[in-house]
């Protein structure tokens, strides 16, 4: 069992036990890796599989590939190869890509996702439902979608998509769509939603995935130049993504096969040997930000805080301005596991505010981190608008209307803390701490008959919880006893 920290166990004292930390936190169970079921694998390099477990990373549901469904992307694979041959070699260079069928893909409705760590495809029925165009550059469009995402797998070691250059030359651009964005009152998800293109084109990018991050505009431009080879863009970008993702890949870089091995490694649960590969790759090259990266989420499963927070300062520091905002969700994290809640509430407020999407799931983890460390620094109006902020992505979440519930009684409102309480045990009647939270609530406003039945209520729940109810509930019978004599 992994020891919890004095600073920790000072947090989840106060929280009550918080399942946000918990799954964040939490050490991957061993063996979680794709279905040990024989593939079907093409000579291309790219797997096809039925089914992919659940992960708290990627909670994505999968579904078995229908025939037709599987032709038409080996179709449009086999085009790729023909149209951009370095293209698809640099995406198979390390690891064979891995291709799942799934319902959705988020709130953008995706048509095909990638999960780096992974190696992974994603095809969505959206893809199946909208209509090719030769040649065309649009982010609705089947086949560019397909090639942008074997895009970001032909660099899924970020190593041309971090390079400094590679973010001098592409930040302008997001800089400019992103004002464009917020001047037009929107967000990029939205425009994603519907497929609208034209403020990452007036920006001089191809569409607007390319908007979200340096990763995705060079996917982007590789994608663009891959179905539309007279593609106008700046030369020096042309130039640039011409050498780094489309041009055949060479020789393998030894420090990005040891990343892949690592990844390999940590999917089967070994966490130590992973842990090894990752400083082998940094030894091989000491500016490797996403190995950086990696180690530091190695060193957070294995709870060493000050290690892993070293690791994300290097990756921060190796991003050149455009930081991946997970990054940020990792180090507050690490930093609230040590106690060190303001320097944890900056980073978690960085990775909110930068965000391209409010819909990732980090975010409606951040904002419950940020929520927890406002309540233990006792400012509990941020505090319960964090939760409320977590309940407009998660409305089921049991956890967080508790949590706004305490906040709110915090705050006197004992009336706002009854109503959450109540929402809380509607979704989950299960946790006696809730019980117990709105019985102490009711009694708050002397309403002694339902504090008695709900305090009661959390102690048949969990007679453990006797030290803490017996003298409320003591309180309550002798309030109940004046009355009866009145």
């Amino acid at each position: 069992m992994r020891r919890v920290s004095p600073a920790l166990a000072v947090l989840l004292a106060v929280v009550l036990g918080s399942p946000a930390l918990a799954q964040a936190a939490s050490k991957p169970q061993s063996g979680a890796k794709p279905p040990a079921a024989a593939p079907a694998q093409s000579k291309s390099g790219f797997q096809f599989f039925d089914a992919r477990p659940l992960s708290p990373d990627a909670p994505l549901v999968t579904k078995p590939w229908k025939t037709e469904e599987k032709a038409k992307v080996e179709a449009m694979l086999k085009t790729l190869s023909q149209q951009a041959p370095g293209l698809a070699q640099r995406a198979i260079q390390y690891r064979p890509v891995r291709i799942f069928r799934t319902e959705t893909l988020g709130h953008e409705e995706r048509l095909v996702g990638t999960i780096n760590a992974e190696h992974t495809l994603l095809v969505s029925d959206r893809f199946f439902k909208s209509q090719a165009g030769p040649g065309a550059v649009a982010s609705t469009d089947p086949y560019f979608a397909l090639v942008r995402e074997v895009a970001q797998l032909a660099d899924s070691a970020y190593r041309a998509a971090a390079a400094k250059d590679w973010v001098a030359l592409v930040q302008p651009l997001l800089e400019k769509a992103r004002a464009k964005v917020k001047e037009a009152k929107t967000t990029l998800p939205d425009l994603a939603l519907k497929g609208d293109d034209q403020i990452a084109r007036d920006a001089g990018l191809p569409t607007i995935l390319g908007a979200y991050r340096v990763d995705e505009a060079l996917a982007d431009f590789a994608a663009a130049l891959a179905v539309k080879t007279d593609f106008a863009l700046a030369p020096d970008i042309k130039a640039y993504v011409e050498k780094q993702v489309l041009a055949p890949a060479g020789k393998a870089d030894e420090a990005v096969k040891k990343l892949h091995q690592a990844l390999d490694t940590f999917e089967n649960g070994k966490v130590d040997e992973a842990l090894m590969q990752y400083d082998q790759a940094i030894k091989l090259d000491p500016n490797f930000r996403e190995a950086y990266l990696d180690r530091g989420l190695m060193y957070k499963y294995k709870g060493q805080w000050d290690k892993a927070i070293a690791d994300f300062d290097q990756g921060v520091k190796l991003s050149f301005g455009e930081v991946p905002v997970q990054v940020y969700f990792e180090r507050g994290l690490a930093k609230a596991q040590k106690g060190d809640f303001d320097q944890a509430i900056a980073d978690l407020t960085a990775s909110i505010e930068r965000s391209p999407s409010p819909y990732l799931g980090f975010i409606r983890q951040a904002y419950g981190l940020r929520a927890e460390a406002f309540m233990v620094k006792k400012d509990y109006p941020k505090a319960a608008a964090d939760y409320s902020k977590v309940l407009d992505i998660d409305p089921k979440g049991a956890y967080s209307y508790k949590m706004r519930g305490r906040a709110r009684y915090e705050m006197a409102d004992a009336n706002g803390a009854i109503a959450d309480y109540t929402k809380s045990i509607e979704l989950d009647d299960k946790d006696p701490d809730v019980f117990f939270m709105r019985g102490y609530a009711y009694g708050s406003q002397k309403k002694f008959a339902e504090a008695k039945a709900d305090l009661e209520h959390s102690l048949q729940m969990s007679p453990k919880m006797e030290p803490l109810v017996k003298p409320a509930l003591d309180f309550v019978n002798a309030e109940m006893a004046k009355a009866k004599k009145k």
